[in-house]
């Protein structure tokens, strides 16, 4: 849909897709291309769209010595930074 969205906006540099990791949507080529589980992606990963995977926010893989408010305000700033990257580069 993100796709179809920029086509539509004539902006057709926007085709890079960016998902979580350990992240699952489904087994149609177009979601295992946006997830990161391997037992479902490996048998179709030369066939699937180039994706960029980016590490979840989910507290689940925090430190101990943090809060979940910080652990997700270091992951966000992350993703930030690399989408400002992105950016650069198709732009």
């Amino acid at each position: 849909m993100s796709y179809h969205y920029w086509q539509n906006k004539k902006k057709k540099s926007k085709v890079k897709f960016i998902a979580l990791s350990n992240s699952y949507h489904g087994e149609t080529l177009g979601s295992l291309s946006v997830s990161n589980i391997d037992l479902y992606k490996k048998t179709y990963e030369n066939i699937l769209k180039e994706t960029i995977i980016v590490d979840s926010p989910d507290s689940y893989n925090k430190s101990e010595n943090i809060s979940e408010e910080k652990h997700a305000e270091i992951m966000f700033d992350k993703m930030y930074k690399l989408s400002k990257i992105i950016m650069m580069c198709v732009l």
